[in-house]
């Protein structure tokens, strides 16, 4: 009997033992220090998608859109190479699709950014009123094609468009992309 007694009590013993927790665990979250500031959002250039969101590409576009979907990328233009990294965004039944490239100094080998025209076939003018240099390309040959390349002091960013033939102008489209660039370089 007293055997039977101390395997119970034993098992008790085991049975609250793991019910409580240990020692060096605080149960309680932790209560913010007041005296610290708060962290500030990440700049646009860290966040991702370069801080555009799908909620700003709907507002400006007027389509619900899938994604984003991080991409990541190499180019080659006239003998200069570059990496990027970016976000696409799609909306299968009105035929668009929206692919945002950003690329650094680091992004290219020599580890300095080359800011160059967009090459390939549609007409390229220069922009003016955003980054330090721009320019728009566009093409409505068998769909709506537009780019826009973006430079600023520590950035080159693209956005390319594509879209059912006839459904924007060159002017509308690239409206629409200077606004959303806009959010990515300020």
């Amino acid at each position: 009997m007293r055997l039977l007694a101390l395997a119970g009590a034993a098992l008790l013993v085991i049975g609250l033992g793991g019910c409580s927790a240990p020692a060096d665990e605080n149960t309680e979250p932790d209560a913010p220090n007041q005296s610290e500031p708060a962290q500030p959002d990440a700049p646009a250039d860290d966040a991702p998608c370069g801080g555009l969101t799908t909620e700003d590409l709907v507002g400006i576009f007027g389509v619900e859109l899938q994604g984003p979907e991080p991409s990541t990328g190499s180019s080659d233009q006239n003998g200069i190479t570059w990496n990027s990294s970016g976000c696409d965004w799609e909306n299968d039944a009105a035929e668009l699709e929206i692919d945002l490239d950003i690329a650094g100094p680091s992004d290219f080998p020599d580890g300095e950014l080359n800011c160059i025209e967009p090459g390939g076939v549609g007409d390229v003018t220069p922009v003016t009123g955003i980054g330090s240099q721009a320019w728009w390309k566009f093409d409505d040959f068998d769909e709506v094609e537009g780019e826009l390349r973006v430079c600023t002091d520590d950035r080159m960013v693209e956005m390319e468009v594509d879209g059912e033939k006839g459904s924007m102008t060159s002017d509308e489209l690239k409206d629409k992309v200077q606004s959303a660039l806009q959010i990515v370089v300020g």
